[in-house]
């Protein structure tokens, strides 16, 4: 499954790239990969022999949403601190 996504992996690094930037767009591709290994199953991933695009593009906003909740949440408690 995560062969045939990795296929792609270029397409995927653009699309994070547009929510993150270039600099962290390979590592939430990675962090992707791995949430839907761990996390979905075959069946919602692959879609009559295609990946389903609509789906990892949703996983790749959902965990750049949940990378800035964790940035920002830490620079808040940071702050408190000082």
């Amino acid at each position: 499954m995560i062969e045939r996504l990795y296929q792609q992996h270029q397409k995927w690094v653009r699309i994070a790239a547009s929510f993150v930037g270039n600099d962290l767009a390979e590592d939430i591709v990675q962090e992707a990969y791995i949430a839907l290994s761990k996390y979905s199953s075959k069946e919602k991933i692959i879609r009559n022999g295609l990946v389903n695009r609509g789906y990892m593009y949703f996983t790749l906003r959902s965990l750049t949403f949940q990378f800035y909740n964790k940035k920002r949440k830490s620079i808040f408690f940071w702050k408190r601190k000082i």
